[in-house]
């Protein structure tokens, strides 16, 4: 007789019916929370690699099994903000939303996680104590400024007797639909005037798209813009960054301005016009966004994924780390190769 002690139905061997029923709630309850039609599927042979519709992640979890460490990411949680089921009634209970947004700013602004906890009591009041945990250092103090701002709203009801969202929270939620769905920018502003209209008296909604971007700024990895020649010649960045001309075909910086003979006349002739250019490169520089990826509990998690977890088998192909160039490289630079945390690109 198996006297096995199991925590949840992924203990039970594939054919028996307490893991059927366990997976079937499992993986409802894994597309309820997706953001997508499919997720990371867990069985032992995509070890969340690759991509499967509710159907698929069923039939490869009846077929493979679930992964190695399963049970660690399932526990974990990961699945998304709703609560886990773990079997024999046993649940997690939902993440306060204002917890999460406090540790997700923590993780952002390389806090540790007892700062962060100790930053916010009940009443949502940011702890003026965290200011004198940091260094002297003026750049370490102004992100210690804007992290209690953003730990403010974070903690802040959206309107007062509001639970399901902090002030923060519904800020981000609102403005990524907008440019999920290409909302325009009077569209959003119009938006924000009838919801403040519509919500109960003390709402804390910013009064347009630009009070919105300025808080959403505090917590984005930023990109560098730069002219660029209309016919991709070069660029206007260093020494050629004041230039109005291509140095190499000549064609202009800007658009041509043109303006009714009416309005030229009415416009002052000392003011100096706006010059816009025709064409911009955005430049996302490579190492803020390596450094947020360090800076996130979990996706450090999975940085290192290749290296801790991955299932490695000889003559499967599931990750670069399995191809032949990045063993030979590997081979190469053993000693960069030693630390999982260094990134091949």
């Amino acid at each position: 007789m198996d006297n096995r002690k199991r925590k949840s139905w992924a203990d039970y061997d594939i054919g028996r019916v307490e893991y059927k029923d366990g997976l079937t709630k499992f993986v409802k309850l894994a597309f309820e929370s997706a953001c997508d039609v499919t997720i990371a599927c867990p069985c032992s042979k995509c070890v969340r690699y690759h991509r499967h519709s509710e159907e698929e992640v069923y039939d490869h979890l009846v077929i493979n099994g679930p992964m190695r460490d399963f049970e660690k990411w399932y526990t974990n949680n990961e699945l998304g903000s709703t609560s886990t089921l773990l079997g024999d009634g046993q649940v997690l209970q939902e993440k306060n939303v204002a917890d999460d947004l406090t540790h997700m700013l923590g993780d952002a602004f390389g806090f540790h996680d007892e700062i962060v906890n100790d930053a916010s009591n009940l009443d949502g009041q940011v702890d003026s104590d965290i200011d004198n945990q940091q260094t002297n250092d003026e750049h370490m103090n102004s992100n210690v400024d804007m992290f209690n701002k953003l730990l403010q709203d974070a903690t802040m009801q959206l309107h007062p007797g509001c639970s399901e969202y902090s002030r923060l929270s519904f800020i981000l939620h609102l403005y990524h639909i907008k440019n999920s769905f290409g909302w325009s920018d009077n569209s959003f502003n119009e938006i924000l005037k009838l919801l403040k209209r519509a919500l109960p008296e003390g709402e804390k909604l910013p009064e347009s798209l630009y009070e919105t971007r300025k808080i959403v700024d505090e917590i984005s990895l930023s990109c560098e813009k730069i002219d660029a020649c209309p016919n991709d010649c070069m660029l206007f960045w260093k020494d050629k960054a004041t230039d109005d001309t291509c140095s190499l075909c000549g064609e202009s910086r800007w658009k041509p301005f043109v303006e009714s003979s009416s309005k030229a006349s009415s416009r002052s002739k000392t003011k100096k016009e706006k010059k816009f250019p025709i064409k911009v490169l955005r430049y996302f520089p490579l190492t803020p966004r390596l450094q947020r990826l360090y800076m996130s509990s979990k996706t450090a998690e999975e940085m290192i994924w290749h290296d801790k977890d991955r299932k490695k088998e000889e003559g499967v192909l599931r990750h670069p780390a399995d191809t032949e160039a990045w063993k030979k490289f590997d081979s190469i630079y053993p000693e960069y190769s030693s630390e999982p945390r260094n990134v091949r690109l």
